[in-house]
């Protein structure tokens, strides 16, 4: 009897062991699963684009006249398309500014939204 306790804790020892492994490399090599945000590389055509398009929709909604500047940091998101989010430099005039926008590059029917479109207070 003594015997079979020692096998059930020895199974429930590994059992907790082989549970931390897993859950650590779940947190620290996780894959990114659909809906996650992924690195987008702010030199891409696809971050200059978006970029140059949430400024020029901009433009068309707020009356500026905000000048394409360079993309700092872009993100996106598998959505029923794909939802960019952007950090990035613009001039406005002559003042440079960083702004923060989200764009909607939608699947169906195909069209860009953008969603939001904010300056930093720096």
């Amino acid at each position: 009897m003594a015997s079979y306790h020692k096998l059930i804790i020895s199974v429930f020892v590994f059992s907790l062991f082989l549970f931390n492994i897993i859950s650590a490399e779940n947190v620290f090599n996780r894959k990114a699963l659909v809906g996650d945000w992924k690195y987008l590389a702010f030199n891409s055509p696809k971050a200059i684009e978006m970029t140059k398009f949430a400024i020029s929709e901009h433009n068309k909604q707020a009356g500026t006249k905000l000048e394409s500047g360079s993309v700092i940091n872009a993100t996106y998101q598998v959505v029923n398309g794909i939802k960019y989010r952007l950090h990035f430099a613009a001039l406005d005039g002559k003042v440079d500014g960083q702004y923060n926008a989200v764009v909607w590059d939608k699947l169906s029917p195909k069209s860009e939204i953008l969603l939001s479109f904010t300056k930093e207070n720096i």
